[in-house]
């Protein structure tokens, strides 16, 4: 019997030992402890360059990164997009250094993603100053055309994508024609197909940078002629505040390259850098409005 005892107890102390290292010890790391690999957890460690780093939340603990990637270069600066995902373990889901989003003879550039819910993501990207985008499944799955779905065919300075909350995007884009602002359903279908203007010119002060706000819209912000310029668009590329961006604020001491981050409640935080002194590009503070 005594043994029977000994036996019980050294298998219950081994349980109880399990559950310990399983589920306590990882909650008694200390905020702002390294959870992973001291050096941090490698991505894509594949030949040549890779850069321009862009990551959303998977809605499952972990992220979805998506980056540009030089390795399938057969001349110099020849690029594509690739995208990973990695677990709350820091554990890489799909193929060893990621999975390609857009290969091609031309540069893939300058990739963009937001998430669209059950560990998806839209991914935008420019190719020959054109702008595209694809859906990622939870799996790395490309679920759209092989190569992306045109969604701007002028020439592009800059892009930025927002979910719409139904697993479309919003997509805003600075080009040579101005800034347009473009909506892309679940099934990747433009609607409608031709987008909206919003600004009539190249931006000279930054963005443009775009949230989503809630209630299928979203919120785009640029700087423009010295001002910080916002609209928000519907997801049938109506604009709820009229036709003209607000300007949320013009100063002689040079406004520009906002930043923007959704309220919770329709609006939105925009922070952006104001020079100190007029003409003193170098003295520089931040200011913040909430809309």
């Amino acid at each position: 019997m005594k043994k029977l005892q000994t036996q019980v107890f050294t298998v219950l102390s081994h349980c109880m030992l399990f559950y310990f290292i399983l589920f306590l010890v990882p909650c008694l790391a200390l905020e702002g402890d390294r959870l992973w690999n001291y050096d941090a957890q490698p991505v894509a460690t594949a030949l040549y360059e890779q850069n321009h780093v862009r990551m959303a939340s998977d809605g499952g603990g972990g992220t979805i990164i998506v980056w540009a990637d030089e390795r399938n270069a057969d001349s110099f600066e020849e690029w594509d997009v690739y995208a990973q995902r990695i677990h709350a373990d820091g554990s890489p889901l799909w193929t060893t250094n990621g999975i390609g989003i857009a290969l091609g003879a031309a540069d893939q550039r300058d990739p963009e993603i937001a998430a669209v819910g059950s560990g998806k993501a839209i991914v935008v990207w420019e190719s020959n100053s054109k702008v595209y985008a694809q859906l990622i499944g939870s799996n790395g799955s490309i679920q759209w055309d092989t190569n992306g779905v045109l969604i701007c065919d002028y020439t592009t300075y800059k892009s930025a994508v927002a979910p719409d909350g139904s697993g479309g995007a919003f997509i805003a884009c600075d080009t040579v024609q101005g800034v347009w602002c473009y909506h892309i359903n679940n099934l990747g279908v433009l609607t409608p197909g031709n987008g909206i203007k919003l600004v009539n010119s190249i931006l000279t002060g930054g963005g443009p940078e775009i949230v989503y706000a809630g209630s299928g819209q979203a919120i785009v912000v640029m700087g423009s002629g010295g001002c910080i310029k916002v609209q928000k668009i519907a997801a049938d590329l109506s604009l709820p505040w009229g036709a003209t961006p607000i300007d949320i604020s013009c100063n002689v001491r040079r406004e520009a390259y906002p930043a923007i981050d959704a309220d919770g409640s329709g609006g939105a935080f925009i922070a952006w850098p104001r020079q100190r002194y007029f003409g003193n590009p170098s003295g520089n503070q931040v200011m913040v409005q909430h809309i």
